[in-house]
């Protein structure tokens, strides 16, 4: 609202509407905006007021990706991303020795916030002093990661590691090329050599020395060939789709509104899930969180909704592919980095309601733009 005020008193247009892309993203709002006051109010006792809030909340995030879109250029992106880096560290820091006393992250919700920053921040400290540290410290918040317990948030932060290492200098592509097309044929030949027996004990030596720094990935290992099958949030997370399907079918161009996900009260087929591992009744599994960002958005907001919003995800995917191909070590590749793993993450966590998923959307959208770079 400051930023707001000062730039109406300055005479100057808080964001821009100037490609497709921000039209697109208007048009997901509107969407959302029709889904809010068309929605049926017997799924949970609500006032206009809690419906302005919710939709209100929104209309904030979308301005932010358009702001930040807009005006990055006007700002130094070197500088952000220093800021990013000590926020990153700052917050590893109090995850792993202050957390346990006051609860701040949970630990997706820690591997989240590394998923975006780790890409950014690596920008700033390649820069700022060297490659091989930057290495080293993307390595220490992979560890990070690792440590919450957060499976998916590890695999993430990984994959992005690796690909920015390859992106930022020749000499690690080529050695990781190398690397892979020795180790595998070695990996493909293990699999007719290494007898099953042998491969499980080393499952099981590795969930060995992972115990005490992270004992739910240690867990995991543990677990059989149908670790689907047993694994709980798993298993949630399909009964959610099978609550996302229902609300489909029955709202399907506006959904149930903004917020009414966890008050619609659907007729769940919970043993078709699992009879065997989900033990709780069907109204407490109706009033879980989605877990999923774009089933939240069809199951609230409707098809229209998930359609544009998927539209500018698409162009901006497909726009990053020229920043990929022509340079290397711009600032551009080190948001397209994160936006991809946060298209990912979307999967499994709910992210769109939150402003750090909008403000790396507006960077994000920048890519659309091939005039002029970041600096």
């Amino acid at each position: 609202m400051i930023i707001a005020y000062i730039f109406t008193k300055n005479q100057k247009k808080l964001f821009k509407i100037s490609t497709y892309v921000d039209l697109v993203l208007i048009m997901f709002l509107i969407f959302v905006g029709i889904g809010a006051v068309f929605s049926e109010e017997s799924f949970r006792d609500r006032s206009p007021i809690s419906i302005g809030v919710l939709m209100m909340q929104y209309v904030y995030w979308v301005i932010v990706a358009l702001y930040v879109k807009t005006w990055i250029y006007e700002y130094d992106f070197y500088k952000l991303s220093r800021v990013v880096f000590w926020a990153a560290a700052v917050s590893s820091f109090y995850y792993a020795f202050l957390n346990s006393s006051y609860l701040v992250f949970s630990p997706n919700a820690f591997a989240y916030t590394i998923v975006v920053a780790l890409p950014i921040g690596f920008y700033y400290v390649m820069r700022r002093y060297s490659f091989w540290l930057a290495a080293l410290i993307g390595v220490g918040l992979v560890m990070a990661v690792l440590y919450s317990g957060s499976r998916t948030g590890t695999l993430l932060v990984g994959i992005e590691l690796l690909l920015i290492l390859s992106l930022s200098s020749k000499k690690f592509k080529i050695t990781s090329l190398l690397f892979g097309a020795v180790l595998l044929p070695f990996i493909l030949l293990s699999e007719t050599l290494i007898e099953y027996e042998d491969m499980v004990s080393f499952k099981y030596e590795m969930a060995d020395i992972l115990e005490d720094y992270s004992p739910k990935i240690a867990h995991t290992l543990r677990m059989e060939e149908n670790v689907m099958e047993r694994d709980k949030s798993w298993l949630i997370r399909e009964l959610m789709i099978q609550k996302g399907e229902l609300i489909f079918e029955e709202h399907p161009f506006f959904g149930v509104g903004l917020g009414n996900f966890m008050f619609y009260r659907a007729d769940l087929d919970i043993a078709k899930v699992s009879a065997q591992w989900l033990h709780e009744n069907e109204d407490n599994y109706n009033t879980r969180s989605s877990q999923n960002s774009y089933l939240l958005i069809l199951a609230e907001d409707g098809i229209f909704a998930l359609i544009s919003i998927v539209i500018v995800f698409f162009i901006i995917l497909w726009n990053g592919f020229y920043y990929l191909w022509r340079f290397r070590n711009t600032a551009e590749i080190y948001i397209y980095i994160p936006f991809i793993a946060l298209l990912f993450y979307g999967v499994i966590l709910v992210t769109v309601q939150g402003a750090m998923f909008w403000i790396l959307l507006g960077l994000a959208m920048t890519l659309t733009q091939h005039k002029r770079h970041l600096r």
